[in-house]
């Protein structure tokens, strides 16, 4: 297993606005997409973080219980939040960046004016715009006191930056959440959508996930679709978004993607090519780094 070196201590907690850490071995990201069911456009791509490969660290589980071991849960976020932030922008990837952070990290970026954000959510010395993100609250940990989390979140929307709430369902991913934060989005755990076509509750709990976003203004999207019988269960009920193996793997490019047989029956010709490398490049003046409403990201709290 990869060490930190001898000279650099293990870290447990971080200042507002964290350095770039050593503790960790060469880092790189993949990106899945989000794909809106409406019209198979791409809604946006969940980056996700690997280390070397063929090494020890290579998995997320495995980054992850390292960090928490020397005490570095904080900083191995925020490195993968700018590893995923730089190859996004150098891919020139369309729609919005889905970034995960836990509780624990969110309080460290957001106490303050938020300074440990700002910095996180910049490439190449530029602000990124802020509209093109949406950062994921993960379950990895609780969120402690609602009230003042929820305070600490409202900073994400002074400045433009969305959230979700990620494996709703799960762990600490819950009502009380969902009535106190109002996110943008709620990524509906896998095993909730697992099966969906053949399980009546499933549906039902998933309609009233779906009536519950729309009077707060959200959007639901839906993970883990592995078949065509998810796919068609999901839209149907009037699922805005979705994401999973079905539509596509996680890659280092965020374009090229295998297919399976089935899925080419329900995936029209736009969503293939979005899906391609020639497709996935957005348009000019869309890499998301220094636009007007950037500078929202480095303005003085209103608190």
């Amino acid at each position: 297993m990869y060490r930190p070196p001898s000279a650099q201590p293990a870290i447990s907690s971080l200042p507002a606005a964290p350095l770039r850490s050593p503790l960790f071995p060469p880092l790189h990201a993949v990106f899945q997409p989000i794909v809106r069911l409406h019209d198979d456009s791409i809604l946006g791509y969940e980056a996700l973080i690997r280390g070397p490969r063929g090494s020890p660290l290579a998995q997320p589980d495995a980054l992850f219980r390292h960090a928490r071991e020397i005490g570095a849960t904080v900083a191995l976020e925020c490195e993968a939040a700018r590893v995923a932030l730089a190859a996004w922008h150098a891919l020139a990837l369309p729609g919005k960046l889905f970034l995960n952070f836990s509780a624990l990290t969110l309080r460290s970026l957001l106490c303050g004016a938020a300074e440990g954000m700002v910095e996180v959510l910049t490439v190449a010395g530029e602000p990124v715009a802020p509209e093109r993100i949406v950062i994921e609250l993960t379950e990895q940990t609780a969120t402690g006191d609602i009230d003042s989390f929820a305070r600490a979140m409202e900073m994400l929307t002074e400045r433009g930056v969305q959230f979700a709430l990620d494996d709703f369902g799960t762990g600490h991913a819950n009502l009380d959440l969902l009535v106190a934060l109002s996110p943008q989005f709620v990524k509906i755990d896998k095993s909730l959508v697992r099966g969906i076509e053949s399980c009546a509750r499933r549906r039902e709990i998933l309609r009233a996930m779906l009536r519950m976003m729309r009077a707060i203004g959200g959007t639901v999207i839906a993970e883990g679709i592995e078949d065509g019988g998810a796919l068609a269960a999901v839209r149907k009920l009037g699922v805005i978004a979705a994401q999973g193996y079905f539509l596509g793997r996680p890659d280092a490019t965020g374009g090229t993607r295998t297919l399976l047989a089935a899925n080419q029956a329900d995936i029209n010709c736009s969503t293939w090519r979005a899906m391609t490398c020639d497709g996935s490049r957005g348009a000019t003046g869309t890499t998301g780094v220094t636009t007007s409403s950037a500078r929202a990201l480095s303005s003085t709290s209103s608190r």
